[in-house]
């Protein structure tokens, strides 16, 4: 028989969001109109957990990544810094049910009692009894989806081994919905905090961990673990809200960061079509206008949707009449995505050494290819024939480092170098290897790649 102390009962209702049922689903579901929803399901979220009146519109741009009644994600992991009390490893309650003004929810308590099991997890119902960070994102959860069930963890303070064991224990399937929750820089000025959030969002697009601590995000230990998993399970990032406190409701002189991102596989991502037309305009005006001014335009980012501010890899791949004239991009993330659309199209149609440059007559006929890469993830192999015995064909994008050469084939290289070998082979010659001969210190990469 259940008791009282089953239910774990809201916390900061009537504080940090609405206490009524009907006023906080009205909130909520403006909120999430708004926010829009995704063609892809995510894996992983990240978004804020203050009061509502100063992070809501992030939070819900994040939850709203979810197709609403989305009936594939059946669990939801979230993930949470404390704040009330101090928390050795991972706090887990022992609640059968956590309960919001708009209802309850199950807990997965198979999977919580798994973790307990472990020795950095430990039952702690005392850290969770005042926790806001996991509390105020379960009604924009409740809103999206009909049924689902939560694991509910405080992060506190655990090392790396432990944090990448917790992940590979809760990861799942599509089943699973993974949700970090986490602000952004606390208490600088206006100026100084979007300053400190850029770079973090920087940090986060890049999957770039090693420069991630607490004073960038409060929940930066397990976003950390989520950046970690995410370069090697070909993960990618999208960002959806990055505004302080004072963008809605607070001062400027002391404010709070909020950002949104989702996560998916790189594999089967794809771009929104609103993001792609807008893309494609950008990399036909960097045609236009380079050879115009002999330079690549500019962007005002603020002016553009949220997503083409994220930090992405980019080729870019120009043709006129059917036939190629050049393609330039980058390998890993450096600036927003809508910048490194716009310069790679201008180095694509105008400085291409392979071939000559557009003229202005010849960029009016122009047609135009955009791949977006994801992280790159080492593979283990000392010779071309290990290599082809590791590659995936007409999947695998592949780049090859070493003796200070480099080399990258898309993966629709693939379409015209079906056989592995003369891929690889290929690559080498590309990139100067003596005849295209395998070298010791070569090292070898694979990328995903969508192409529009």
């Amino acid at each position: 028989m259940e008791t009282a102390r089953s239910v774990r009962r809201p916390a900061v209702a009537g504080t940090f969001y609405p206490a009524d049922a009907d006023r906080l689903s009205a909130v909520v579901e403006q909120l999430l109109s708004i926010g829009g929803t995704f063609a892809d399901t995510p894996k992983a979220l990240v978004a804020p957990h203050a009061g509502y009146v100063y992070s809501a519109k992030p939070a819900a741009a994040a939850v709203s990544r979810i197709r609403p009644g989305d009936h594939t994600i059946s669990r939801i992991v979230i993930l949470s810094p404390n704040h009330r009390m101090p928390v050795d490893g991972v706090a887990i309650p022992s609640h059968q049910r956590f309960a919001t003004p708009l209802g309850e929810i199950p807990l997965d308590r198979e999977l919580c009692d798994h973790l307990v099991c472990l020795p950095f997890c430990r039952l702690n119902d005392e850290a969770h009894a005042e926790e806001h960070g996991i509390e105020v994102l379960l009604p924009f959860l409740q809103h999206r989806l009909s049924s689902f069930r939560i694991v509910p963890l405080i992060v506190g303070q655990i090392d790396l081994r432990s944090l990448q064991t917790l992940f590979r224990k809760i990861w799942g399937g599509p089943e699973t919905l993974i949700v970090i929750s986490s602000d952004l820089s606390h208490y600088l000025n206006d100026a100084e905090a979007r300053s400190m959030d850029a770079r973090t969002a920087s940090t986060i697009e890049r999957l770039g961990t090693e420069n991630l601590k607490g004073s960038n995000a409060c929940g930066w230990v397990a976003l950390g673990g989520l950046m970690e998993q995410a370069k090697g399970r070909d993960l990618r990032v999208t960002r959806h809200d990055l505004c302080n406190s004072s963008d809605t409701s607070g001062p400027k002189d002391k404010v709070v960061g909020y950002g949104a991102w989702s996560f998916e596989y790189a594999s089967n991502a794809t771009t929104d079509p609103n993001a792609r037309e807008m893309l494609h305009h950008l990399a036909k005006r960097s045609l236009i206008e380079g050879a115009e001014n002999g330079k690549a335009p500019g962007v005002h980012q603020r002016t553009l949707p949220v997503s083409l501010a994220t930090e992405r890899a980019n080729f870019v791949t120009v043709y006129v009449d059917g036939k190629f004239r050049g393609c330039r991009g980058s390998i890993v993330p450096h600036r927003p995505w809508s910048e490194d659309v716009i310069h790679n199209t201008f180095n694509s149609a105008f400085h291409d050494p392979r071939v000559p440059a557009l003229t202005k007559q010849e960029t009016h006929r122009a047609q135009l290819e955009i791949s977006v890469l994801s992280y790159p993830r080492s593979i283990e192999c000392s010779s071309i024939e290990t290599l082809c015995d590791l590659l995936n064909p007409d999947k695998d994008g592949v780049i090859l480092d070493g003796e200070g050469k480099r080399s990258l084939f898309l993966p629709k290289v693939w379409s015209s170098l079906p056989d592995p070998r003369d891929f690889v082979k290929q690559l080498l010659l590309k990139g100067g290897w003596p005849e295209g001969q395998w070298a010791g210190d070569i090292r070898a990469f694979r990328f995903s790649a969508e192409l529009f």
